[in-house]
């Protein structure tokens, strides 16, 4: 067996129905060049971090009830490996935009406060670590409502706590005492590629995110400015300045919130960090071929990163490419049309025709 004979597949549908027919194919099309290739099936966790791990490692996933982003109760996804020393947050299912219909969404006082609850129901004595996978979120108050349910005051002129986005400017109260006891934790954010960026901006989290967070231009603007009046009273009391850090809109701010009130935070890119987790980094390190879906961004990243050779398969011809991939074009739109995969199956083998050529 030589380098060449290796391949990896990451999965492109939720359907396992979907991701079975193109694994066939492709080991079909393998086998009539060499019987010595293999395909290496990858997880995908696009869309469900903690399913995933949780699949591969074999812990439950657990539920509890928090209070929302509108203050009406969700229940709360997570996991906990070594008996609750660490646990697993998926974010998305307390604070995702899934919860509240769009025409609902109201960034000026949702909170992200259910976040903190579920930290607080979680902890126990040998908690350690905390990883937030999935990090979707449409409220726009920077992480204040988890904070405040953590212990932090964040008050306004009568000493009130503030709740939402749209409040951030009257806080002038700002108390960490009683995080004190979290301190000694470790926070992990497992990011998507495309978040990164600053705090303020297009590329900041009130313009980024204002699609999901439900805000309009107008809004938009006001938030953009709450936003930096509550920057400029944290770097007035001293807090460290990271309006500017690249992983500050991570999470719609969640990563401005860690970066600034807690010690010991950390961020990994998701495909990183799930093949750290289960263990597949060095296996993946060995295989030069890949078949990704185009819309796969982490993975695709990630590879990349790595100078491996990607196949990236779309339903329509790419416009942008990395240097380490080529676009195989005609990916079925739907798992049943018959017609559409027996033409793909015939554009996989003249792919990998074109690998196996010899003079």
């Amino acid at each position: 067996m030589t380098e060449i004979d290796h391949y990896a597949l990451v999965p492109v549908t939720a359907e396992r129905k979907g991701n079975a027919t193109l694994a066939n194919l492709i080991t079909a099309a393998l086998k009539r060049e060499t019987t010595d290739a293999d395909l290496r099936q990858l997880p995908n966790f696009e869309h469900d971090y903690l399913g995933a791990l949780a699949h591969y490692l074999h812990f439950p996933i657990k539920t509890l009830p928090v209070i929302g982003p509108l203050r009406t109760p969700v229940n709360a996804r997570y996991g906990q490996l070594e008996k609750g020393k660490i646990i697993i947050v998926d974010v998305q299912s307390i604070l995702g935009p899934q919860l509240i219909p769009k025409i609902a969404r109201s960034p000026l006082i949702a909170s992200s406060s259910g976040l903190g609850e579920l930290m607080c129901k979680t902890r126990n004595s040998k908690t350690t670590d905390y990883i937030f996978v999935n990090l979707v979120n449409v409220t726009a108050d920077l992480g204040v409502g988890a904070l405040q349910a953590l212990g932090a005051q964040l008050t306004d002129s009568a000493k009130k706590p503030v709740h939402g986005g749209g409040k951030l400017a009257k806080i002038n109260h700002v108390s960490d005492h009683d995080l004190a006891s979290w301190q000694s934790l470790n926070f992990h954010l497992y990011f998507d590629s495309s978040d990164l960026g600053p705090l303020f901006g297009q590329s900041g989290v009130v313009f980024r995110y204002q699609d999901d967070i439900g805000a309009g231009p107008e809004i938009s603007q006001f938030l953009e400015g709450q936003v930096k009046q509550f920057d400029h009273l944290l770097q007035q009391l001293g807090f460290p300045k990271c309006c500017d850090d690249r992983f500050a809109a991570v999470g719609t701010g969640l990563g401005y919130c860690f970066r600034t009130f807690f010690k010991q935070v950390n961020f990994t890119e998701q495909t990183a960090a799930f093949l750290q987790q289960t263990k597949q980094t060095k296996a993946i390190q060995k295989i030069p071929y890949y078949f990704v879906h185009a819309a796969n961004r982490n993975y695709r990243h990630f590879l990349n990163r790595l100078h491996k050779r990607v196949i990236v398969l779309s339903e329509s011809e790419l416009t942008e490419l990395k240097n380490n991939e080529v676009n195989l074009v005609g990916f079925p739109s739907s798992t049943n049309d018959l017609n559409e995969w027996a033409h793909f199956r015939k554009m996989i083998e003249r792919t990998l025709r074109l690998l196996y050529f010899r003079d």
